[in-house]
């Protein structure tokens, strides 16, 4: 363990990514790192890393609910014209395609004949779900928190090829 100093941007950046996708290597990608897997392995080891990620966890926690009716009000009524973008596109490059707004899906896939398949959210159920927030239910994002959870639990173990 070194002694604490302030984080480089590029370290903050890798606590940032870290804290989103919770792979270290993939982290060290996204912050830019030569050698991202041992960079991954020396950050990790550090204290001062470890801490500012238990700090932007702390914070994430507490935007959540903020955060789930933000979710919520995206999927009601949310952008699809990157959608319709990468349907009608016939062999979109992975740099067009990072840069889309493709939040509103919920499924893509080829079908056998090479056409391209879109499932979208249902945005009357998120719109709903948007009511009961601002009316007061119970369950309102707490109730939103447990579906991502399970939801997220569920495409565990699921091939990534398959999404």
């Amino acid at each position: 363990m070194k002694n604490k100093r302030k984080l480089k941007p590029k370290e903050k950046e890798f606590c940032r990514q870290y804290v989103k996708c919770l792979d270290a290597e993939k982290a060290a990608i996204r912050a830019q790192y030569k050698n991202p897997l041992a960079a991954a392995y020396d950050l990790l080891g550090r204290s001062d890393i470890v801490d500012e990620i238990e700090s932007i966890s702390k914070t994430n926690e507490r935007l959540i609910p903020f955060l789930s009716k933000a979710i919520i009000e995206k999927l009601s009524f949310g952008d699809i014209a990157d959608a319709l973008t990468l349907v009608f596109s016939e062999n979109p490059e992975k740099e067009d395609i990072e840069k889309m707004d493709l939040f509103c899906i919920s499924e893509i896939k080829r079908t056998k004949d090479k056409t391209v398949e879109i499932k979208f959210f249902d945005r009357l159920k998120a719109i709903e779900r948007l009511t009961q927030n601002s009316s007061g239910a119970q369950n309102g994002v707490g109730g939103l928190y447990d579906a991502l959870i399970l939801g997220a639990k569920s495409l565990e173990g699921v091939d990534k090829n398959d999404l």
